[in-house]
């Protein structure tokens, strides 16, 4: 799946934390967006990655690697009363290298049935 990135620029994360601080080294959050500007999720860079990342930081690709537990995963749409599935998955963000997709970023997104239906399945075998 291809998805947008915008850096959160609040948000600074130590290695050794889960929670948000505002420490200006370690990891980078980035919120990830659809291609309609809804927000979906989140993804931890490196510094040092995005310092050299070539090519920009717009659009990345990104596999589901598990379902991730969620205390809020069905949401409901009130103005079509239908109930709406939303799963919450760890993600890894990749780039390739000729045959070979390398780990650039873990992180974690929210996506619906719709969503799911219009991705891309391909296997991807991890080393």
């Amino acid at each position: 799946m291809r998805f947008r990135i915008k850096l959160e620029t609040t948000a600074v994360l130590h290695y050794t934390s889960l929670d948000p601080q505002n420490t200006g080294n370690g990891l980078r959050r980035f919120t990830i967006h659809d291609a309609f500007s809804n927000e979906l999720g989140w993804v931890l860079l490196d510094e040092v990655w995005i310092e050299t990342a070539v090519g920009g930081l717009d659009v990345q690709e990104f596999i589901l690697l598990s379902e991730a537990t969620s205390h809020e995963n069905v949401g409901f749409n009130v103005s079509s009363a239908v109930e709406t599935r939303k799963r919450d998955f760890n993600t890894m963000m990749i780039s390739w290298d000729g045959g070979i997709a390398e780990r650039k970023g873990l992180g974690r997104i929210c996506i619906d049935a719709t969503l799911m239906s219009t991705m891309e399945w391909k296997e991807i075998l991890l080393g």
